[in-house]
């Protein structure tokens, strides 16, 4: 970890960046938050835009755990919900004590 890590936890990135990180083009990027599946950006100066290096992250983290992206929705309330949701599927049943 950098010292910049240590200092700044999050940091807004750029678009290029962005697409290395998911893995998509520039375009996807954008299409995909269009299509309200995609974290929004920020606007950081006339047509600049930028992106939340935490939310990018979490958008990775969730595609490799296998949770879906409801289309129409780039809320991080909802997709924080599913995390949560598919977390308490996947634990196990309480048993009962009698």
């Amino acid at each position: 970890m950098s010292d910049i890590d240590r200092l700044v936890p999050d940091r807004l990135i750029r678009a290029k960046d962005v697409a290395k990180i998911t893995g998509v083009t520039v375009g996807t990027v954008y299409d995909y938050m269009k299509r309200g599946m995609f974290p929004g950006s920020y606007s950081i100066g006339g047509r600049n835009k930028a992106w939340s290096l935490n939310a990018i992250n979490q958008w990775v983290a969730d595609r490799k755990a296998g949770i879906p992206v409801p289309e129409g929705t780039n809320s991080s309330t909802q997709a924080r919900d599913i995390r949560e949701a598919v977390t308490l599927l996947r634990q196990p049943a309480l048993k009962e004590s009698r």
